[in-house]
């Protein structure tokens, strides 16, 4: 099994933000952390307005969604990936130039401070004992997302599938290989 964090590529994409109006009652910047709970929001969320930042760059298909932490999935891309995502926790909306996007909400976290046998380093004992998250999840005291990847299979999980579609704007850094502990 391998662990990488994903990030979005925000240097060579374009990207979503909220845009701040001090009497809009939607998500606001001091929520930025709402998206790292590990908890559902779906019926107390109001969308905020967003807007792209540094338009001038390519259109991905995941898109970074700042401060928030986390990304937003287009709407012609979300089809490809929607059993993945949902898997790892919810889809919400997110208007933007006439198109619905989706963020993700993780819903499965790792907290390294309840489960210490899951910090860094002691990753190959809590795989063996059960205790990774099989795909997306979060790392709830670090606002880091992660996947896990166990044969590289497109079909099965969702790193393997993004890079095999050939799909934009998304990083994977491989932070941890069970082969190599």
């Amino acid at each position: 099994m391998k662990i990488y964090n994903v990030r979005t590529n925000i240097n060579e994409y374009q990207y979503l933000e909220h845009k701040f109006d001090a009497n809009d009652t939607s998500m606001q910047l001091h929520d930025a952390d709402i998206l790292c709970r590990c908890q559902h929001i779906t019926e107390s969320l109001t969308p905020p307005e967003v807007i792209s930042t540094r338009p001038k760059l390519k259109r991905p298909e995941f898109w970074n969604f700042a401060p928030f932490f986390t990304f937003a999935v287009s709407p012609a891309s979300l089809e490809k990936v929607r059993h993945f995502l949902e898997e790892a926790g919810e889809l919400l909306p997110l208007p933007y130039q006439s198109q619905v996007f989706s963020v993700l909400n993780v819903l499965r976290c790792v907290d390294y401070q309840v489960f210490p046998e899951l910090a860094p380093g002691r990753l190959h004992q809590a795989k063996a004992e059960g205790n990774i998250p099989h795909s997306i999840f979060r790392d709830l005291n670090r606002v880091k997302l992660y996947v896990s990847e166990t044969d590289g299979n497109p079909a099965t999980e969702f790193k393997a599938y993004v890079e095999h579609a050939g799909m934009t704007g998304l990083i994977f850094r491989q932070v941890w290989d069970s082969t190599q502990s």
